[in-house]
């Protein structure tokens, strides 16, 4: 998980929401999807966001009513969540290695069994291997209260490889940056992403 915190705290965590659209466009997004899960719907109390980034479903959690641990290994992320948190005391941004769950709940003497664990966008895939992930869902198991629920999403990147200049897939870009992905096919069960981010300097030149 170091590596992928060096790598937010370097390329992805100063251009992350940028590269969503925008918090304000994403989180409504956001909270577009959640509602047409159910979610809105299900028995309130603890919900806990892993992989939290800006808080684009943190957020709509804790709008929602629930008491929301919004949980990321960057800095810079948890900073903008908690700037845009401000009026949501029920929200509490905390940063941890998501794969130590347990332990950061024994730490910090949270006790309460969640109704509700969320894990979206791209944070499964930053796992290392499918060890961690087992290991992240038995965790998950252990936090949920009974008929509590567990929302993943993921982009699929390994179940069909792309060929050539497919490889490549445009993010975002603007007058000032360019952000695209370059897919290296390591295995059948591993993807590794090159994120690619070119930024206009002070000087005007990239």
């Amino acid at each position: 998980m170091e590596a992928v915190q060096e790598h937010y705290a370097k390329v992805l965590g100063p251009v992350y929401t940028w590269m969503y659209g925008g918090w304000e466009e994403c989180t409504q997004r956001s909270r577009d999807q959640l509602r047409e899960l159910g979610i809105s719907d299900w028995p309130r109390g603890l919900a806990i966001d892993l992989g939290c980034g800006s808080g684009f479903q943190a957020v709509p959690l804790a709008e929602m009513g629930y008491e929301v641990t919004a949980m990321d290994c960057c800095p810079l992320l948890l900073e903008e969540l908690r700037e845009h948190s401000r009026a949501l005391p029920q929200l509490t941004a905390v940063e941890s290695d998501i794969a130590q769950l347990c332990q950061w709940r024994e730490q910090n003497g949270q006790t309460a069994a969640a109704e509700l664990v969320v894990c979206m966008g791209d944070t499964l895939p930053h796992l290392g291997s499918l060890a961690e992930l087992d290991s992240l869902l038995q965790q998950v198991a252990q936090v949920l209260a009974p008929g509590g629920r567990l929302v993943l999403s993921f982009r699929d990147l390994a179940s069909s490889e792309l060929q050539g200049c497919d490889r490549f897939l445009p993010v975002r870009s603007d007058a000032d940056t360019i952000f695209t992905c370059f897919l290296e096919y390591i295995s059948a069960e591993q993807v590794r992403v090159h994120d690619l981010v070119y930024r206009r300097n002070s000087s005007g030149s990239p």
